[in-house]
């Protein structure tokens, strides 16, 4: 028998790429009470940055298990409310980031004190957004619109944040250096994260 996981904003022919074989069938909603209604026990949200924290809410008040895409939510609180919601209903829920689950990370994080005493970590992950060129020109599109969480640190860094923390653990103190746009978004940073003997530092160009 299939199981049911709802899939928001993702186009069908992406759907049918990523679950062909799959033991879980196909569906997608586009409002909460769809999200609600339905019979399936998981739910994946990929919607604008600003939707996933009442989206997501309202999932696990219904009954249903989430992956939720990045970033998780806009503010740490949030995170901690879904958190508690999932806990206190006995439900999961998770952050939809595969870089933690492939092969390559599996093998750095097994080899890494090979490499001695660390001084310095770099990650780097940048890529020419399509959208760029309308922005520059003055048409904001909600990956840079600060009021829908749009931006680089809460974008494609999430990535470089990720593998050092999956790496190295929590950091001591975090430094945040960012290009801001023409409407105060950040369009690339540097971010700085501090621990004991060395920094790990993550630069990125959000521009997706």
């Amino acid at each position: 028998m299939k199981k049911q996981l709802f899939l928001p904003d993702l186009t069908v022919k992406k759907k049918q790429r990523l679950f062909k074989n799959s033991i879980i069938s196909l569906k997608f909603i586009l409002t909460i009470k769809a999200l609600t209604e339905t019979a399936a026990d998981t739910v994946y949200i990929g919607l604008i940055n600003s939707a996933h924290y009442s989206y997501a809410k309202q999932a696990l008040l219904h009954g249903k298990n989430v992956i939720l895409e990045k970033p998780f939510t806009g503010f740490y609180n949030k995170a901690q409310e879904l958190q508690q919601i999932a806990e206190e209903n006995k439900l999961f829920i998770f952050k939809a980031v595969t870089v933690l689950h492939n092969e390559v990370f599996y093998e750095m994080k097994k080899n890494v004190e090979k490499l001695g005493t660390l001084r310095m970590a770099l990650c780097n992950y940048s890529q020419y957004s399509s959208r760029y060129d309308a922005y520059l020109e003055g048409d904001i599109t909600h990956s840079f619109d600060p009021a829908y969480y749009g931006g680089a640190l809460y974008d494609i860094n999430v990535y470089n944040i990720h593998y050092c923390v999956g790496l190295f653990g929590e950091p001591k103190d975090v430094n945040y250096y960012p290009n801001i746009g023409p409407n105060g978004i950040d369009t690339s940073g540097t971010l700085v994260l501090v621990y004991d003997g060395f920094s790990a530092v993550c630069t990125w160009e959000v521009r997706i």
